[in-house]
């Protein structure tokens, strides 16, 4: 992503894609609950989720606000329209590639290999959340 959009990216002791010492850009984190692992990572594409993240202190790290790769390209003189106005949709999808490739595997959609359970947890998910509607654009308390 940061080649993608020519976006400077700061070495940092903390865990975490960082623009600069204060602004993070992407997270990763790890659970374990019933001996059970999850873990995943999150990077903001959008500017969208920023106004949820002012209201904490993201990871612990005071003073560190999350960005967005949407919020640095902005400042950039020579950004294109389209590199301001990046589509989550579009961005997970060269995300997901280039994951694939990092790790030298293949990533396929759950849909190309026919029904299975997994798929069908999905989707039902998936209609739950869509019947709930949109999520709030921004934090609606003060």
């Amino acid at each position: 992503m940061s080649k993608r959009h020519h976006i400077s990216l700061h070495t940092s002791e903390h865990t975490g894609v960082f623009h600069s010492p204060t602004e993070k850009l992407a997270s990763i984190g790890m659970q374990v609950r019933h001996r059970l692992t999850s873990h995943g990572f999150a990077v903001n594409i959008t500017n969208e989720p920023l106004a949820w993240f002012d209201r904490v202190i993201a990871c612990g790290l005071e003073g560190v606000q999350a960005a967005s790769a949407q919020s640095t390209t902005e400042t950039k003189p020579a950004a294109s329209e389209r590199e301001r106005n990046l589509s989550v949709t579009e961005e997970m999808g060269v995300l997901v590639q280039m994951f694939g490739e990092r790790y030298e595997k293949e990533i396929y959609s759950l849909e190309k290999h026919g029904p299975h359970e997994i798929v069908d947890e999905v989707k039902k998910l998936e209609l739950m959340a869509e019947s709930l509607g949109d999520w709030p654009k921004e934090p609606l308390v003060d």
